[in-house]
Formats: structure tokens, C-alpha cells, sequence
């Protein structure tokens, strides 16, 4: 996607968007020398949040002024609103990685991004409602498919964060998508960053984990297991034989 004078590998969004099990892998975005503005695979608006996706690979090959990032690029800053990235996989294996920029205000929490260190970063522009990582998410090898679904990548069994992510609501008002704020108890919303009380949630149908959002392929999110990214955690199991004499 071109828009003025900047290159958007997958998306670039206006308006009130949330972005949910989604798997973003390989894309390139690339500019001219004179580009003005950016160059990346996702140009965030001020109401924009990515919630359970992967983004796996994704890079830019030369953009004007310094205006880059191989993933993630915020192009305002609204002081009515943040936009969030939750339960969440930013990575790559490309030297020079850089996941994000500029961080004007955003949302972060039960994410990982490689490179990324928010503890860097002042807390007026970022606002953690959870945990960041940083560590290799260990991530299958190759884009997976199934049969009536959007292919989807999802975690290794060894990876840090199978349980790592935290429950994900579709208010019954349209009003979006809801994630709890591990610092307030409140529930905030992913795409602008609004917070509401337990009680507000409740009225929205937010808060129940029997009703979370389901994972990209249809199943129920475990409770208390949830993967980060687009997919359920692999299921683990055991046989046992008995030989009896």
C-alpha cells in the first residue's frame, strides 16, 4: 500500500480498527529515497489495536528521513486515544531489526517483541497494562492451514509463552475489543486504549472467560493456558502402557 509518500507492506489503517488472529509473515515493504513519511507492514491510526497476531519476518528495505520500522508505525498522536498491541509476536531474524517506531502513544501488554525493550521508554508515551518480553517466542517453522480458516502460525511447544497471554472479549455493543488491565483491574479497550470498570464490562458481556474470542481456527481459548499469537497452545499428552504378567 503507497499513501503519501510511504510504503505499507499489509495494512494501513484509518478509523476505529481492531485486528484480531491474524498472522502477518515475509511481507517487504520498500520506499524511494525521497519518501516523507514511512515505510513499514502496518501504519497504525490513533484508534488502532492488534490483538492475538504474529508477525513473523517482516521488514523494509530503505525508506527517506529516517522514518522506518520493519513492523509497526504510528503515525499520530492523539491525545484522545492510544492504540494497543496485546497477546501478541513481533520477530525476525534480519539484522538491524527494528519492530517499532515511532512510539508516539501505545498500549502494550502479554506481548512479545524482539528488540524492544520498554523499560526505555518514558510511560507517558508507552502504557504497559502487562508484561513485554523480549525472548526468541519460538514459533512453528512454516504457516499452518486447516480446512474452512485463514493460515495461521502458531507457538512451538517449547516456547515461553503458552500461557503467557491474557483473556480477549468482543463487546455485545460494538464498541470492540476488551483485554484486562493488569495494573488497574479495570478492562481497557485494545483499539483506543478506553478503560471501563468490572461492572461497565459486565454489561458489555466482557469479562466472562467462557465467552472469550475464540482462537483463529474456531476453538475456545483455555482458560488460564492462553498462547500468545493467533493459535491455541499445542495440546500436550501422554500414553501410558501397562503390561501386566
Amino acid at each position: 500500500t503507497l499513501s503519501s509518500g510511504g510504503a505499507y507492506s499489509a495494512l494501513y489503517v484509518n478509523g476505529k480498527v481492531s485486528v484480531v488472529n491474524c498472522t502477518f509473515a515475509d511481507n517487504m515493504a520498500t520506499a524511494a529515497d525521497n519518501a516523507t513519511y514511512a515505510a513499514a507492514t502496518v501504519s497504525l491510526g490513533d484508534s488502532c489495536g492488534l490483538a492475538n497476531c504474529v508477525f513473523r519476518d517482516n521488514t523494509i528495505e530503505f525508506v527517506g528521513s529516517d522514518n522506518a520500522a520493519d513492523v509497526l508505525y504510528q503515525r499520530s498522536a492523539d491525545s484522545r486515544t492510544r492504540p494497543g498491541v496485546v497477546n501478541t509476536v513481533l520477530f525476525s531474524g534480519a539484522a538491524g531489526y527494528v519492530p517499532v517506531w515511532p512510539l508516539k502513544k501505545l498500549t502494550l501488554g502479554f506481548t512479545a517483541i524482539q528488540g524492544f525493550d520498554p523499560a526505555t521508554v518514558d510511560t507517558e508515551t508507552v502504557v504497559q497494562i502487562g508484561e513485554v518480553w523480549t525472548q526468541d517466542p519460538k514459533c512453528r517453522a512454516a504457516v499452518e492451514e486447516t480446512p474452512g480458516f485463514a493460515p495461521a502460525l502458531g507457538l512451538k511447544p517449547d516456547s515461553p509463552y503458552l500461557r503467557a497471554g491474557t483473556p480477549l472479549w468482543e463487546a455485545n455493543d460494538g464498541s470492540g475489543f476488551y483485554v484486562t488491565n493488569a495494573l488497574t483491574g479495570n478492562f481497557r479497550c485494545v483499539a483506543d486504549g478506553g478503560e471501563i470498570t468490572a461492572a461497565a464490562a459486565a454489561a458489555k458481556g466482557v469479562g466472562d472467560w467462557r465467552v472469550q474470542v475464540p482462537d483463529a481456527w474456531g476453538a475456545a481459548r483455555r482458560h488460564q493456558a492462553i498462547a500468545l499469537g493467533p493459535l491455541n497452545a499445542p495440546k500436550f499428552g501422554m500414553t501410558v502402557l501397562i503390561r501386566c504378567l
